[in-house]
């Protein structure tokens, strides 16, 4: 009786490929982003890597690629429905990091994708405070002309971008900011003026701008300090002697005009 050869042959086993874990398909999602490899961003996206997946700290793809200022992968990641006002934990939205890194074209991409405007950090730092905070006049360009901002929002120090640009000395900023209508004599919580900021900041050129504005110079902050004593204090001799200067030639305008009134 013949036997039955069973063959050796053996058919090799086939696996279905693994998923990759979840975790690990949101790090390289989030890595791709930053680095603006478009390809693996569109085939982990193909792949089911979640969009909207966030780090501890709430940073998801579309901020790392805000951060590095990748404009093709961002729209990528719009297109398969990237939140576009996701905040991190500490408020930030990918327009105000794009806002704080300077890219122009990326704040006019993600406003036009339905980024809000007015979306402030934890702060309450909105993101025309922080363009006006950075210098960077493109981006408060941007925002003043494609979305209904507010150029008088305050952070939550009642302090507004006007105010914080002074601070800092930015000087087209604070000329597109006046020109804008921004609040000239709006104080913070603790009394300091936009021209206060400037003075005791030592920033000559923006006092200037802010005089021939019309100013306020008498102004004090909350504990009495004036405008010449801040700058005197911190040593900004040429700023404090400008506002001594402008002071005094008010004054004596002033007195011209009650004389010539009483002539009359």
């Amino acid at each position: 009786m013949a036997t039955a050869v069973r063959s050796s042959t053996r058919r090799p086993k086939t696996f279905a490929p693994a998923a990759k874990p979840r975790a690990q398909s949101t790090l390289l999602l989030h890595r791709a982003s930053r680095k603006g490899a478009l390809d693996d961003v569109a085939v982990l996206l193909a792949s089911g890597a979640d969009a909207n997946a966030a780090n501890a700290c709430g940073f998801a793809a579309l901020h790392f690629a805000a951060e590095s200022g990748q404009p093709q992968v961002v729209a990528l990641l719009l297109e398969y429905g990237a939140q576009v006002n996701a905040a991190t934990v500490s408020g930030a939205t990918p327009l105000c990091i794009a806002v704080e890194r300077g890219y122009a074209d990326l704040v006019e991409l993600l406003v036009a994708s339905g980024a809000n405007a007015a979306q402030s950090s934890a702060d309450g730092s909105s993101p025309l405070f922080l363009a006006a905070r950075a210098g960077h006049l493109a981006v408060v360009e941007k925002l003043l002309r494609y979305s209904a901002v507010s150029v008088n929002t305050p952070n939550s120090c009642g302090s507004t971008p006007l105010s914080v640009a002074a601070e800092r000395g930015h000087v087209p900023v604070v000329e597109l900011l006046l020109a804008s209508a921004a609040s000239i004599d709006r104080a913070n919580v603790w009394g300091e003026t936009p021209l206060w900021k400037a003075a005791e900041n030592g920033h000559v050129e923006v006092i200037k701008q802010f005089l021939h504005e019309g100013a306020d110079v008498t102004r004090a902050n909350a504990d009495g300090v004036d405008v010449v004593a801040i700058a005197t204090r911190n040593g900004h001799s040429l700023a404090a002697k400008t506002l001594a200067i402008f002071i005094e030639s008010k004054d004596e305008r002033l007195v011209c005009d009650v004389r010539r009134c009483s002539d009359l």
